[in-house]
């Protein structure tokens, strides 16, 4: 409701209050005939609304307080008729200085309001979300600005009060933390200012909408280019080995002896150390890799407020993306009791866009995990010998026995690495100290899941599979350790 209409109803009733009071024989029947006209009004359908340029207008505690102040000619003024005059007078005269607020306050129209964010977000990280606020009046305002986030984000701050200066621009900025991935959507953003006398509060709601996709955490292949370029790969554990040989990918130098190849001599690096020296290359390996992830109810499990399965798809964008890099096949299949993504496996930047877009929308099903539906489904798409990731969570359930049971299928033609994910809460139950009974039970049962797990580990590597039991913050790394060392090594 606007501010007109209800400064229009506060005076018809005190205004009808008073004449009822000093005229009732006119009073009366005037407002009886009033809601006869206004009820064949609505009968009809006639409107009688008055247009508001704003959409949200209230009034200051001014303004209540300045209402209050009227009231004292009813107990000051000895006349009856003289006191209701006077109270009328006042308040319209109060209903005018509201009026003139509003018309010399700017009109929402003159606050321009805009949000830029990017299209495509991170979980688990500070994305930057910058709102523009300009004004165009010739007015100095004190604005308060509302961003209407989605829900399931976290943001570092949520609202923003300034003094904004006539004709100039402000940039706001705030960062959304997402804890899920998948679609949403930014609302509009609330402007609140007040009027230039302060007896009025405009808040405009300015319509701003936006989809955003929050991705898997693109940000870690950044870092990782970083670390690479850095060469601080002995800090994140990938330690690999080299194979020298008459490839075109350029390893090291080295001094030219009998022997090697003319063309292989540097002339730059001869010319600068005043001898002979041979370039040394490494052997390409063109290899295939499918990472199969786990989508059932227990990858689904919480930490920190992130899923064991946010872990896993983390890594595979990761792995994927030095895959891709290496000129390798990367390709992907999301099960749970059923196959949910398939994506064979394939190279290029066009191909990776296309594995990002598989990734980053995976969701915990309400279902146990297949693991015979899933490798009889890559059995069946007639894939090449490729190096075969496998995220799941062992220590749920009797996951471990099945896997324990189906994974011969899949070790007969790939070569498969099994990464268990567990969660840090169940080593440290199982190796902290025992102070009360509910710990002890908690060590109980730990040890009876790290034992499920090591047992399953030590079946699968008698069929010549790797396995691995990691915590989600280990994953990263230990894939694309295991990735490089097989093709270092040419073991596909």
């Amino acid at each position: 409701m606007g501010l007109l209409q209800v400064v229009g109803k506060l005076v018809i009733f005190l205004g009808g209050t008073m004449l009822a009071i000093a005229w009732p024989e006119y009073t009366v029947p005037a407002a009886i005939a009033i809601a006869i006209c206004l009820k064949l009004a609505d009968l009809f359908k006639i409107s009688f609304h008055l247009p508001v340029p704003f959409r949200k207008v209230v009034v200051t505690t001014r303004v209540v307080l300045l209402a209050m102040c009227g009231t004292l000619p009813l107990m000051v003024i000895g006349s009856h008729a003289s006191a209701v005059v006077v109270f009328l007078l006042y308040n319209l005269g109060l209903v005018l200085l509201i009026l003139m607020d509003l018309r010399l306050t700017p009109k929402p129209h003159q606050i321009v309001v805009s949000r830029d964010v990017a299209a495509k977000l991170s979980i688990a990280e500070n994305n930057l979300v910058v709102l523009t606020v300009e004004n165009h009046s010739f007015r100095t305002l004190e604005v308060s600005v509302v961003d209407e986030y989605p829900t399931e984000f976290t943001p570092d701050r949520t609202e923003f009060e300034f003094t904004l200066q006539k004709r100039t621009m402000a940039t706001l900025k705030y960062s959304v933390l997402p804890k899920r991935r998948g679609v949403y959507h930014f609302g509009n953003i609330a402007v609140r200012y007040r009027g230039v006398l302060e007896l009025v509060v405009i808040q405009e709601d300015v319509p701003c909408a936006a989809k955003v996709d929050v991705y898997p955490n693109l940000r870690n292949i950044s870092r990782f280019d970083l670390s690479m370029r850095r060469s601080h790969l002995m800090e994140t554990g990938l330690i690999t080995e080299r194979r020298r040989g008459s490839g075109t990918e350029f390893e090291s130098l080295k001094e030219y002896v009998r022997g090697d190849e003319f063309r292989k001599i540097d002339w730059k690096a001869t010319a600068r150390r005043n001898k002979p020296i041979a370039r040394e290359y490494q052997l390409e390996v063109n290899q295939s890799v499918v990472v199969a992830i786990d989508c059932s109810r227990p990858m689904g499990a919480r930490i920190d407020d992130y899923m064991l399965l946010d872990s896993a798809v983390n890594a595979a964008l990761l792995l994927g993306h030095q895959v891709t890099r290496k000129g390798d096949k990367i390709g992907l299949l999301a099960f749970s009791d059923q196959v949910h993504q398939f994506l064979p496996p394939n190279r290029g930047k066009g191909h990776f866009t296309n594995y990002l877009k598989a990734l980053y929308n995976l969701q915990p099903r309400r279902a146990e995990a297949d693991f015979q539906a899933a490798f009889s489904w890559l059995l069946r798409s007639r894939v090449r010998r490729s190096l075969l990731f496998i995220l799941t969570d062992l220590a749920a359930g009797d996951a471990a026995a099945r896997l324990q049971q189906d994974i011969w299928m899949v070790a007969r033609k790939h070569l498969p690495v099994v990464v268990s994910i567990l969660d840090p809460a169940v080593r440290q139950a199982a190796t902290g100290a025992v102070g009360e009974m509910q710990q002890a039970w908690e060590k109980v049962v730990a040890l009876d899941i790290l034992d499920r797990v090591r047992t399953a580990n030590k079946a699968v590597e008698g069929l010549g599979v790797v396995a691995l039991s990691l915590q989600p913050n280990e994953v990263n790394s230990s894939l694309l350790t295991a990735y490089l060392k097989t093709k270092m090594r040419s073991r596909l």
